[in-house]
């Protein structure tokens, strides 16, 4: 001992620099525990003077010590745990778990706890006699290493001291008190082959490679508690340069409910169950992928990309911002009520549906929901923008309730309804709405400053704000209404595959082209400075005022008739099987023409007309 603190004299090393002790238990209480690894002797940091370790005259220290429990009982870690001499990596393994409370670690630039049979392994990995090993791999199948405060608090880190880096390894991991590394923190949990490979090419980007034993069921996680892997509680915050947490057990979700900082690299969670996240800092980048759900109740933040991949739901809580790309890819649904903020693009896949009530802003913003659960909408109730291209796809409906509005071109397609009621428009590019094998329908303001083309597998109903400063075109398979201000300056083309009913104010700055395969309705106002032309394939029932810059021609196969008006600075020509006018009808050259026969062929007309050259009737 030195000063009443128990001491180990390390084992000598193997020519890589690594002491192999066996110990049938261990338990360090708040004393601590000295593991000498000095040639000559001194006086420690936890107190006392120490001998000179004599397993080391040929040898020289150890740059690893490893100490094995063989024993049933699991290492307890209740205090301090110094390398004396020279620093030097630490590992503790114990198949029956390592439980700490307040447990601290000097002198040493990595620790590694855990729960699984130590492997002896070359550079290559492969498995070699002790006297031939260069690294440490773990069988594990059964065991839980669980970080907890010192007894009776809740203050202090789980693991007192500068440590490079921490590894806990085993069939379950619990964290209940932060951790602080100076380069990673490791946290792997399953029924596995946990094996060291270089730097950053093992899984999920950390230095651990792992591989099945066929024995990674969730069945067979004795250790696991309240179905999670992983259990990093409110208290279990986590600081490093880099951190991963890796979950293999099949089914076994993994929890971080403390934040998770990493401070020079990634942030990446890679499991095999339900993840849940609170707040998520990566320097570089933050990855999560999982075979289950995924929910972020707090904000996931990148300086460069954030990428969230889950076999199941995906639910952002709070914000998900990227310094460049933010991904965000769910088997099934995509849901929150956070901000999506990204320099570059916004990428949001879904096997379901999608449904963000909070703001969404990047570059480029494409989301698409592929309704592999039947029901495959996207609902947006916040404000999205992006000064390049935004491209919405549903498998079923879409809903607008909030704003869209792009700098580029914007292009909303869905393969049953689109509905509108806030904002959807670009600034600089063309706007493109169209509802496959069902209805658009608009009660707020679409608008643009190119072209608008409106397709709709059955019914449209614009009503509000309709505005393009090029041309507008919409094509309705079934009926086509107007309710508000409908206007373009280039062409305006409404065709409705059944009925055509204009109420509002529709214009065109140049010609205005309307046709429908049954019956057009003119309740409000149609105006263009170019020639008006209304095509109906039944009847066209004139309310309104039908005015034309140029020509103003109406034909129908049956009647045109109402007590509207219909004028033309050049000619006005109305076309149809039988005519019954009662307001003015005006031109240079009125024509009008009743070609119908039987109870058609009549033209009755209750208003003036009037023309300055011919009138032919």
């Amino acid at each position: 001992q030195g000063g009443g603190v128990p001491v180990i004299n390390v084992t000598t090393p193997n020519p890589s620099g690594l002491s192999y002790n066996l110990l049938r238990s261990l338990t360090v209480d708040g004393i601590g525990l000295i593991l000498n690894n000095s040639l000559a002797g001194g006086g420690t940091l936890l107190g006392g003077n120490v001998g000179g370790n004599a397993n080391l005259a040929t040898s020289g220290p150890a740059s690893t010590i490893l100490t094995q429990v063989t024993g049933t009982d699991p290492i307890r870690i209740n205090g301090t745990v110094e390398v004396f001499g020279t620093p030097a990596s630490v590992i503790l393994a114990a198949p029956a778990g390592i439980y700490t409370q307040g447990a601290g670690f000097t002198n040493t630039p990595r620790v590694t706890l855990s729960s699984g049979t130590p492997q002896f392994l070359n550079g290559g990995g492969a498995n070699v006699p002790f006297d031939q090993a260069s690294a440490v791999g773990f069988l594990v199948n059964s065991g839980r290493i669980q970080i907890d405060p010192a007894a009776g608090s809740t203050a202090g880190a789980g693991i007192e001291g500068t440590v490079g880096a921490i590894n806990l390894i085993g069939q379950t991991v619990g964290v209940n008190a932060p951790l602080f590394a100076g380069n990673q923190i490791n946290v792997i949990a399953g029924n596995q082959l946990v094996a060291p490979v270089a730097t950053g090419t093992g899984r999920a980007g950390s230095d651990w490679q792992v591989s099945s034993t066929g024995a990674n069921a969730a069945a067979n996680s004795a250790s696991a508690q309240n179905g999670l892997a992983i259990d990093a509680t409110a208290f279990g915050a986590m600081t490093a340069g880099q951190i991963k947490l890796i979950s293999t057990a099949q089914g076994l979700g993994v929890r971080a409910a403390g934040d998770l900082a990493a401070n020079t690299g990634n942030v990446n969670i890679d499991a095999n169950g339900d993840v849940s996240v609170g707040n998520v800092y990566g320097q570089q980048a933050v990855g999560i992928a999982t075979t289950g759900a995924v929910t972020a109740s707090g904000a996931v933040r990148a300086q460069q990309d954030v990428t969230i991949g889950a076999g199941g739901d995906l639910t952002i809580g709070g914000a998900a911002q990227a310094g460049n790309n933010l991904t965000l890819n769910a088997g099934g649904k995509v849901a929150g009520a956070g901000t999506l903020t990204a320099s570059e693009a916004i990428d949001v896949q879904a096997g379901g549906s999608i449904d963000v009530s909070g703001n969404v802003s990047a570059n480029r913003i494409a989301m698409q929901a592929a309704g592999r659960d039947g029901l495959g909408d996207i609902r947006l109730g916040g404000n999205v923008g992006a000064p390049g291209t935004i491209t919405l796809n549903a498998a079923r409906d879409t809903t607008i309730a909030g704003s869209v509005v792009s700098d580029s071109d914007l292009n909303l397609a869905t393969q049953r309804n689109l509905s509108v009621g806030g904002v959807v428009g670009s600034t600089k590019g063309n706007v493109s709405l169209t509802a496959r094998t069902g209805a658009v329908t608009t009660q707020g303001a679409v608008v643009t400053p190119g072209n608008l083309v409106v397709s709709s597998g059955t019914d449209t109903s614009l009503g509000g704000q309709v505005s393009a400063a090029g041309t507008a075109t919409v094509n309705a398979g079934g009926n086509l209404s107007t309710a508000g201000q409908i206007g373009s300056n280039g062409v305006l083309t409404l065709n409705a595959g059944q009925n055509l009913t204009i109420g509002g104010q529709v214009g065109s700055g140049a010609d205005a082209k309307l046709q429908a395969g049954s019956n057009v309705t003119v309740n409000g106002a149609l105006t263009s400075t170019g020639d008006t032309s209304v095509t109906a394939g039944q009847s066209i029932a004139l309310a309104g005022d039908v005015a034309a810059g140029g020509n103003a021609t109406l034909s129908a196969s049956q009647t045109v008739s109402g007590p509207g008006n219909l004028s033309a600075a050049q000619s006005a020509k109305v076309t149809s099987g039988s005519i019954d006018l009662g307001g003015q009808v005006k031109g240079k050259q009125v024509a009008l023409t009743a070609n119908g026969s039987g109870n058609l062929g009549d033209v009755r007309l209750g208003g003036a007309v009037s023309a300055p050259g011919s009138v032919t009737i």
